[in-house]
């Protein structure tokens, strides 16, 4: 006959199917985490193993391998990195020896990031490339590490330094280039003596400023000052040719990124002026800080980073897991600066916004929001979203980051933990309403009865033949009472549990149930004489609520139960061939005994099954682990 299984549970699978399953699923998840994370970075990105072989690629990778011979099936993943930069062109020995230095040491964890700068030769031109290497941890396997490597070209930079250093004067084109602004300054003062026309489009200073003593130093950023000025002074006595990267406020506060490549005119112990070039790398500078930020993803896989720039307000980036949280697609939200407000739930929308920008505004010392986000099918998610600041010197707002989690099955917990609280404490005053019942109807009036009985008693001479027969009526009526009181005082705390332990006390429970018309086939096997208070209570409480279940709705007079400990699981099994029921209507049930075992078992560590169909009888089965060393045999 089929029956309807339910579980409340997955279908039981073997252990080892369960585990190897579970590990194909977060093996595609990691796959999936640490390629949406590298295909958004625009250099060339390889992550490798603790082998140093290639495991994921991005798309600007594919693209280079591509263009430059390797098979456009793997782009080089299952290679070793060293062999695929050999077959691209690193053809240098003691550069390959270098970069393979480097992971090693990221590999052994001597430091945690390196930059190398090598040149290679592709279709017969030389290319000059930056890599930069970090170690990732993975969450996984916290033990074993990952080597995530970002390859820049660096060429055009490169041959920009190769100009200046074998100019003395920047030519016409130089000087009169939109991205690149040439400059020339006295070596001791530092005092501008040149500057490209270009310098008023990138920083807004008319050129005139330029040339007025101290600019330069007043007006690099507050946090870059003192390392640029200490720096140049440093290598301009040290290198006829160097390279400086610092921030400068622009005339409307910006921040601009600049790449200074700086040659000494004169002998480095006393030069006569200094020249350069500033390259304005700000759009870099922020693809690496939100690579940097992208690479925090790796250990926060599920999670919604989110990074907002201010003056003006825009989201500069939010990570790729919103689509499958908020069901939009990452690009939608880079367009208007409070796109995702539109999301919010419309209940919570005004609350969250009016937190949002006191926060923003400085009237709030933090942001944390729960709130509801509806998704395009209807589908409402919740989320907890909180976030920080970055203030600039002057302690205005820069920058605002956050992380906002998916919190929908955590809420749907609390609304169920909470239906089932009301439902419990239902449950209690129904219990002691029905005890209250049971005292007064039954107890209080037996005794009032026997007490006017006694009373009557008292008045029969001694020498009335009925008087015996009397008393004995009074002793047992006495003794039936007597055993009522133990029964309810029974059901109430089992002291049989305590003092001889599970299997006599399920023995003595099945006593009783055959008592009612129950007859109950009971069998135990390799169970130890003691075991922990809490598990033994939740076994004895699933047996007795699964009897009482049987005996008052399966329509049966006979079913089997049995207890069997294998290694450190104790499994009970209640079977009858009864009426049966449906257990998908238990959710909608107003009872509390099919649930309670439920979450009796679950409090424990375990696991309950609930088996059954119309017709078909019932089968319960819990699942409860024990600790060896609390377990006394």
């Amino acid at each position: 006959m089929n029956l309807q299984v339910h579980e409340r549970r997955r279908k039981r699978l073997s252990p080892s199917k369960q585990t190897a399953r579970q590990s194909l699923r977060n093996s595609d998840e990691l796959n999936r985490s640490v390629q949406s994370i590298i295909n958004t970075y625009q250099t060339n990105v390889a992550v490798l193993d603790h082998k140093g072989i290639i495991r994921y690629v991005n798309g600007a990778w594919r693209r280079f391998a591509k263009r430059n011979g390797l098979s456009s099936k793997t782009h080089g993943v299952g290679l070793d990195y060293l062999d695929v930069c050999r077959r691209t062109g690193l053809k240098d020995a003691d550069t390959a020896r270098t970069v393979h230095r480097q992971i090693r040491r990221l590999l052994d964890r001597d430091v945690t990031k390196f930059e190398q700068l090598y040149s290679c030769e592709l279709a017969g031109k030389r290319q000059w490339y930056l890599v930069q290497g970090s170690r990732l941890k993975r969450a996984e396997r916290p033990s074993a590490v990952w080597i995530l490597l970002a390859h820049q070209n660096v060429t055009p930079v490169k041959r920009i330094a190769k100009t200046l250093q074998n100019r003395d004067r920047p030519s016409k084109e130089i000087r009169e280039s939109s991205h690149i602004i040439p400059w020339e300054a006295d070596a001791k003062t530092w005092r501008m003596t040149y500057i490209g026309r270009e310098a008023e489009v990138l920083l807004g200073y008319p050129r005139e400023d330029w040339y007025k003593p101290d600019f330069w130093e007043s007006h690099l950023h507050p946090d870059d000052r003192r390392s640029a000025i200490d720096r140049c002074r440093q290598l301009s006595t040290r290198q006829p040719h160097f390279e400086l990267r610092y921030r400068m406020i622009a005339k409307d506060g910006r921040p601009v990124w600049l790449l200074d490549l700086v040659t000494v005119v004169g002998p480095l112990k006393r030069p006569r002026s200094l020249r350069g070039f500033f390259l304005d790398v700000t759009a870099e500078a922020e693809r690496h800080e939100r690579e940097t930020l992208q690479r925090l993803l790796s250990e926060a896989v599920g999670e919604i980073f989110w990074f907002v720039r201010m003056n003006p307000e825009r989201v500069i980036y939010i990570s790729p897991s919103v689509e499958s949280v908020m069901g939009r697609k990452a690009a939608a939200f880079y367009g208007e600066a409070r796109f995702w407000l539109t999301c919010v739930h419309e209940q919570d929308r005004a609350r969250v916004e009016r937190a949002y920008t006191a926060w923003l505004a400085g009237e709030a010392s933090d942001y944390r929001e729960q709130y509801r986000v509806r998704l395009p099918d209807g589908t409402v998610h919740w989320l907890d979203d909180h976030g920080a600041l970055t203030r600039d010197p002057e302690g205005h707002t820069s920058f605002a980051t956050g992380i906002a989690k998916d919190i929908t099955e955590q809420k749907h917990n609390e609304e169920t933990l909470r239906r089932l609280s009301a439902r419990l404490i239902t449950a209690q005053e129904a219990e002691r309403s029905r005890i209250a019942r049971e005292l007064h109807d039954h107890v209080n009036q037996t005794l009032a009865l026997l007490s006017v009985e006694l009373e009557q008693f008292g008045r029969v001479p001694s020498s009335n033949p009925g008087r015996q027969d009397a008393m004995e009526a009074m002793q047992q009526r006495l003794k039936a009472l007597s055993a009522d009181i133990h029964a309810m005082s029974h059901r109430l705390h089992p002291s049989k549990l305590k003092h001889l332990g599970l299997v006599p006390a399920i023995r003595a429970l099945c006593r009783d149930m055959a008592e009612c018309g129950l007859h109950v086939h009971f069998t135990d096997l390799d169970m130890p004489r003691t075991l922990p208070d809490d598990v033994a209570l939740t076994l004895y409480r699933v047996a007795q609520e699964g009897l009482h279940n049987a005996r008052k709705h399966s329509g049966t007079d006979s079913v089997e139960l049995s207890l069997a400990r294998q290694s450190t699981i104790v499994t009970m099994r209640l079977r009858d061939k009864g009426k049966g029921f449906d257990p998908s209507v238990l959710e909608c049930s107003e009872g509390l005994g099919l649930v309670s075992m439920t979450e009796r078992v679950g409090s424990v560590g375990g696991t309950l099954a609930i088996r059954s169909a119309p017709g078909a009888g019932t089968e319960i089965e819990a699942r409860v682990p024990i600790r060896p060393e609390r377990t006394m045999e």
